[in-house]
């Protein structure tokens, strides 16, 4: 009989802290962290869907196929991961003049290399960048 005990309890998934930029910060001058968090398979597969359009098949060369807009998918892979600050608070995108959370995002990371760095560590929180003999390797020593 198969031993199933270790999968009735996973370790939960933790949130991790991050200095997104030392360009905010506290009265004391210390990095604000912003949360990020990892989102399930199902909300990622959400996300995919709503940046996957149709491709048209080319005469000659075959079926239809589809295109992922990663530039798009990053963008709301990063807001769906930012549990703080809140993206979505109307107050904090009327201070930047923007209307939703992937713009406002872009604007708070406005320097190319923040932005970069920041949805880095996002791919990073969400298990993107293991691969399965890391992840075995993790458990081996955890």
């Amino acid at each position: 009989m198969e031993n199933l005990s270790g999968f009735f309890n996973p370790k939960p998934v933790k949130s991790e802290k991050y200095v997104a930029s030392d360009r905010y910060t506290d009265e004391k001058g210390n990095p604000l962290e912003w949360e990020i968090r990892s989102i399930t398979t199902e909300e990622n597969e959400v996300l995919m869907k709503e940046c996957t359009r149709a491709v048209p098949a080319r005469r000659g060369r075959g079926g239809a196929g589809a295109n992922i807009d990663f530039t798009a998918y990053n963008a709301k892979l990063a807001v769906a991961c930012t549990a703080s600050p809140n993206l979505h608070d109307v107050k904090l995108q009327d201070a930047y003049k923007v209307k939703d959370a992937e713009t406002l995002l872009k604007a708070m990371l406005r320097l190319p290399g923040e932005y970069a760095a920041y949805t880095s560590k996002v791919i990073e929180v969400c298990g993107f960048d293991k691969d399965f003999g890391e992840l075995v390797d993790e458990v081996k020593n955890s």
